[in-house]
């Protein structure tokens, strides 16, 4: 008799650098997770309307578009249980968008087992309140 195998958690990755996502789907494809991946704050939000999402990786600067802590704010609104982990190269963003997130990460001061752990514990706090 087989045990049931629990789907992979999927992630939204959202950044307007395509560089960036392949980078992040690799390294997040490669532990088991799903990855999505959005260029804009448009199709981010298209996307968490349209497929289950377990948590949303995202970047703070999307020029011409709406900044990543009106996207936060956006997906809050929407999914208030959906994790969320925010990048940026900026060390000092407004309050505004780190109270938007659960995790801010900074780019270029953090390792990729950084972001690892992060979405490892946020996922594991999301699942054990239900909110799958």
């Amino acid at each position: 008799m087989s045990t049931p195998v629990n789907p992979p958690a999927r992630i939204l990755c959202v950044d307007d650098r395509i560089s960036s996502l392949e980078v992040r789907r690799a390294l997040l494809s490669t532990v088991g997770y799903e990855v999505l991946i959005a260029s804009d704050p448009e199709s981010a939000l298209a996307i968490t309307e349209q497929e289950h999402v377990d948590l949303v990786v995202l970047d703070y600067s999307f020029p011409g578009h709406p900044s990543g802590g009106e996207l936060a704010r956006e997906l809050r609104a929407k999914h208030p249980a959906l994790p969320l982990i925010m990048l940026s190269g900026y060390p000092d963003l407004p309050a505004s968008a780190r109270d938007s997130v659960d995790c801010l990460i900074v780019k270029g001061l953090a390792k990729p087992s950084d972001l690892l752990q992060a979405i490892k514990r946020l996922l594991e706090g999301h699942m054990a309140t239900g909110n799958s």
